[in-house]
């Protein structure tokens, strides 16, 4: 059996055999561990070479070096 975190890079490394023009990833390295975190950054690495990412995060630790635009939107209430 595979673990969420093994589950969510095959879904990711999914997209690498056929890239799409835009990946959209809503917090792809919640609850990863550093060794899968990598590996993840390796793969967007890879991608971003012909695809346009999109990721949500809530922390600037969590930002692959290939991300090259960033939209900070701080806290804000109704």
């Amino acid at each position: 059996t595979l673990s969420a975190t093994e589950r969510r890079l095959i879904l990711i490394a999914r997209a690498a055999i056929r890239p799409p023009k835009v990946l959209i990833l809503d917090e792809p390295t919640q609850g990863m561990e550093n060794e899968f975190r990598s590996r993840l950054f390796d793969l967007l690495q890879f991608l971003s070479q012909a695809t346009t990412l999109i990721m949500v995060t809530h922390y600037h630790e969590e930002w692959p070096p290939c991300m090259t635009n960033v939209l900070y939107m701080p806290k804000f209430s109704l």
